[in-house]
């Protein structure tokens, strides 16, 4: 792969254009098995949860990477993503979301008229 700067956020966003190209082929449940693995971070996007296994948990909002960080995120990255892939080419995608839906049902912040309707009240019909 070639990026103009080799850097994390080049790298996420080379990943970002050639996900789109393909559909979002590529990165397809990519985010749930980060979440599942890092065990929080739904609400997070995939290139957040890399950098949250990366460094830890990051509290603050300027996310600028110093060298050595920037480093520890591209070879997650890279790892994580090789691990992913390999994985959903054994036991494919529909069992990694299927899992994925188990974790979320599984937490005590979970709930299914949310994630379904957009809000617990007013679902009767």
């Amino acid at each position: 792969m070639w990026v103009v700067k080799p850097s994390y956020a080049s790298i996420c966003n080379y990943l970002l254009g050639f996900d789109a190209a393909r559909d979002g082929a590529l990165l397809a449940g990519f985010k749930e098995w980060l979440t599942m693995r890092l065990g929080y971070g739904h609400n997070y996007c995939w290139d957040r949860l890399v950098m949250e296994i990366a460094l830890g948990p990051i509290s603050h909002l300027n996310l600028q990477l110093d060298n050595e960080s920037d480093a520890k995120c591209t070879g997650a990255l890279r790892d994580l993503l090789t691990e992913y892939l390999e994985l959903r080419g054994k036991i494919g995608l529909r069992n990694i979301l299927y899992d994925h839906g188990c974790w979320m049902r599984n937490q005590d912040w979970f709930d299914e008229n949310v994630e379904r309707y957009g809000s617990s009240a007013g679902t009767e019909k």
